[in-house]
């Protein structure tokens, strides 16, 4: 179980359809997985995603960012986090690839509107 001061990691998969996220502790546990819809808007989805999580966690917990899927690439560029490239995209993937790695410093306010 992940304590309330622990870092998290988080990991994305975007498409055009949906959004996969995967929150992860340190030890690589999963504390939440979702799956969004994104109607075709997958940048307004993200925001409000982040905005939820970080509502939830708390900035302050926020460790590594990974992307994957068609709109993996730009929100790593947007947001400062990690852009992994698989063949199958999974946030999950995203999450552990990235854990241990820099932490990322730019937040919600990047993704545009």
């Amino acid at each position: 179980m992940s304590s309330k001061s622990e870092t998290i990691h988080l990991g994305f998969d975007i498409g055009s359809i949906s959004i996969n996220t995967v929150v992860m502790d340190d030890r690589k546990n999963i504390i939440e997985e979702r799956y969004d819809h994104c109607q075709g808007k997958p940048f307004m989805k993200l925001r409000t995603i982040m905005e939820e999580l970080l509502e939830c966690y708390g900035a302050d917990r926020f460790g590594n960012l990974g992307f994957t899927g068609t709109g993996g690439k730009l929100a790593a560029e947007l947001m400062g986090g990690h852009y992994i490239t698989r063949s199958s995209h999974n946030p999950l993937l995203s999450a552990a690839c990235i854990h241990g790695s820099e932490r990322s410093s730019r937040w919600v306010e990047k993704i545009p509107s």
